[in-house]
């Protein structure tokens, strides 16, 4: 009964000693989930920036066994250079990262794919949400055209 009738008094404004005490706990509630989603945010980062380093060891592997699987005459084409924004995270924790290349032709397009289907699927949840597929495959169309033209220039794109 007594604990009824703090909690009653401290709602009708009448203790100040009980106020206190409940903005203190407030504040106390507060800031702790402050510091816990500074913690999530940190986590969130090193996890993209895992996620997509893992997407490129995936993608250098793949153009260690292209180039052993074509022997050892294979040319991979003239190098070109290609440009591509990777995208992971959570809602309002998105990480972007921007990927600039000067790699042989064989090797920057299964680079782009590789990146593009890390974008279709640790992108659906970034703050970009299910237009970030579309706006990937965009890209991946605008540098295979560019390495297209890099090649019929004999220009890179970039270079100086």
């Amino acid at each position: 009964m007594m604990s009824a009738s703090l909690t009653i008094a401290a709602a009708q404004g009448n203790s100040p000693f009980v106020m206190l005490i409940v903005l203190t706990v407030t504040a106390i509630i507060c800031v702790s989930l402050g510091i816990l989603l500074l913690k999530v945010i940190r986590r969130s980062d090193r996890r993209a920036e895992v996620a997509v380093d893992k997407t490129l060891e995936a993608a250098l592997q793949d153009l260690a066994a292209e180039q052993a699987r074509l022997g050892p005459g294979f040319d991979a084409g003239d190098p070109v250079r290609i440009e591509f924004v990777t995208y992971s995270g959570f809602l309002l924790w998105t990480t972007e990262r921007n990927h600039q290349y000067t790699l042989p032709k064989e090797f920057a397009l299964i680079l782009l794919k590789r990146l593009h289907w890390h974008n279709v699927r640790r992108g659906l949840l970034a703050h970009g949400g299910f237009l970030i597929p579309f706006v990937s495959w965009i890209t991946l169309v605008q540098q295979r055209r560019s390495i297209a033209r890099q090649l019929r220039t004999g220009t890179r794109q970039g270079s100086r």
